[in-house]
This record gives structure tokens, C-alpha cells and sequence, in this order.
């Protein structure tokens, strides 16, 4: 009997097209998780701001804190920005998924805002529904 690995070879061979959806499981199965706690690599990169803000396990809790200021929260937010945009995943998860893939005809339908797609996929074949990250800019850029 062939193992789901298999399996899923001989379907995405024998499919037209592929169409793949994602959240955040994808970055979980990656290895990143700095998101929702606050892991030996959050506080490593995050470990002063986590001090001020003991209730900011993790990145994602990190926009829910009650910063001082607007400086402080652009500092988090840059910060954040940089950290997500040049953190490498921890497994290889985005590049078996390519290599499963291959040349094959696909679109991506993903919730997660982190861009880590882009790193491995074109960005036309990419449909991010609920925003992307490197997008971020204030409302009021005068301030």
C-alpha cells in the first residue's frame, strides 16, 4: 500500500490543475513557531519588547499589546516586518510542497500575511485574502 506521500504524488500527476489553500498550518508544519508563543526564537529577537510585554506571547499577540506610544508600536511593528521577511523556515515545508508541485498549472489561496509563499512560488499564482504584510504603511504617514 502506498503511503499518503505516494498517494498524493499520483493525484497531483494525474490533476489539470492544482489549486492549494493554506493558513497557518503551512507555517506551523515549517517549524516558525514564534507566532502564537513566545519560543526560545521569539525571545532571542523579541526578548526586550516580551519583557515590557509579558502578555505578548509570541509575534501575533504582539499587535494586541498596549504599547506606550505610536513610536513604540512602529518599532514592533519594523521589527516584526524585518524578522518575518528575512527569517528563514525551519523545515523545508514550502519546498517539498514546490518540488510536489513541480511545473504543474496551481494557484495559492492563503491567509497568512508573512509573504513566505513569495520566497518559493510567483507571486501572480498567489491570492493572499486577507492582506499582505509588505503592504503596511500608516494611515496617517505625516505623523
Amino acid at each position: 500500500m502506498k503511503n499518503e506521500i505516494e498517494q498524493l504524488k499520483d493525484v497531483l500527476l494525474d490533476s489539470d490543475a492544482i489549486l492549494i489553500g493554506a493558513g497557518s498550518g503551512m507555517s506551523a508544519a515549517a517549524g516558525m513557531d514564534w507566532w502564537y508563543q513566545a519560543s526560545p526564537v521569539y525571545k532571542q529577537h523579541f526578548g526586550d519588547f516580551y519583557a515590557r510585554h509579558p502578555e505578548a506571547t509570541g509575534i501575533f499577540k504582539g499587535f494586541y499589546a498596549r504599547f506606550t506610544s505610536e513610536n513604540e508600536r512602529w518599532a514592533y511593528l519594523v521589527r516584526m516586518l524585518d524578522f518575518i521577511y528575512h527569517q528563514p523556515p525551519v523545515k523545508n515545508t514550502y519546498q517539498v510542497l514546490k518540488d510536489l508541485i513541480q511545473d504543474r498549472p496551481y494557484h495559492i489561496l492563503t491567509t497568512n500575511q508573512d509573504a513566505m509563499f513569495n520566497r518559493y512560488f510567483a507571486d501572480e499564482q498567489i491570492s493572499t485574502i486577507q492582506g499582505d504584510w509588505r503592504f503596511l504603511q500608516s494611515e496617517r504617514p505625516a505623523d
